[in-house]
């Protein structure tokens, strides 16, 4: 696999991505309008390929944020990855947000042990809380109510804006190159949003 076409939809912002590690090529196409990614993720896609000058037949993997993230997002997502895969079938990287997030910030810290938090609705948030056992990392996924107004906030917990947008689109690009690399790939009709319901975090 040498080309993949990556789509996340999970945040208020839709991102695709044509990835070639023969050529060591990333092009994103990103659409900043809210809530409108259904309307919005074929045309995306289609700009990308048409700015990368390639087809379908070009792409030898897809790769999809499942989530956690907006509900609706998530689904689009997943659905629209599905729908190519049925129409070109190709190997499927599934690629976690909150792991994402976590493996970006982790290479500028020391930190082996950290909670990610992702904004879910009003003052309830995705979590990701990365402990560790003896030489073994263990991660817990989610959900908890959090006062974004306490002033410790930000250091309690990593964020998306602590890590930044672009280095969390360019941790993506590395997640994808790490799952081709050790073959964690799925088929197409095992693809499955990434949700997180009622599980409580405990502070």
């Amino acid at each position: 696999m040498s080309s993949v076409l990556l789509i996340d939809s999970v945040h208020k912002e839709l991102c695709v991505a044509f990835i070639n590690t023969k050529t060591n090529c990333v092009k994103f196409r990103i659409h900043t309008e809210q809530r409108q990614h259904d309307k919005n993720i074929v045309r995306l896609v289609r700009e990308l390929m048409f700015d990368c000058d390639v087809t379908f037949e070009d792409i030898d993997a897809y790769a999809c944020v499942v989530g956690p993230g907006s509900w609706t997002g998530c689904r689009v997502g997943v659905a629209c990855i599905k729908g190519f895969a049925i129409a070109n079938p190709r190997p499927v990287l599934a690629i976690n947000c909150l792991d994402t997030i976590w493996s970006a910030w982790k290479k500028n810290n020391l930190l082996d042990t950290r909670t990610v938090i992702l904004h879910s609705s009003l003052d309830n948030y995705f979590v990701l809380k990365v402990l560790k056992q003896g030489e073994k990392i263990v991660k817990e996924y989610g959900s908890i109510k959090l006062d974004s107004s306490d002033k410790g906030f930000v250091k309690k917990y990593v964020t998306l804006e602590e890590v930044g947008v672009e280095k969390y689109r360019n941790e993506l690009v590395n997640q994808v190159l790490k799952k081709m690399k050790s073959n964690e790939i799925v088929n197409a009709s095992d693809l499955t949003p990434f949700y997180i319901t009622d599980f409580v975090v405990k502070k």
